[in-house]
């Protein structure tokens, strides 16, 4: 079943959130170079809901 957001407005129920993270979202991990500057690179995940762990990975040449 996919996420569907509702109306309501405060904290989603475990249900919810499981429901949102079993879906197929992008995210961003950033960090700081050793000069400074951001440096911010696109993930995949998967979250493990029975470990509550999410998996993440990379592009293949991100730093």
């Amino acid at each position: 079943m996919p996420y569907e957001p509702t109306d309501k407005i405060g904290a989603l129920t475990d249900a919810e959130v499981a429901t949102f993270l079993d879906e197929p979202w992008n995210g961003c991990i950033a960090t700081i170079t050793p000069e400074g500057w951001p440096y911010v690179a696109p993930v995949w995940y998967e979250f493990e809901c029975d470990r509550r762990a999410f998996l993440v990975v990379g592009r293949e040449r991100a730093q």
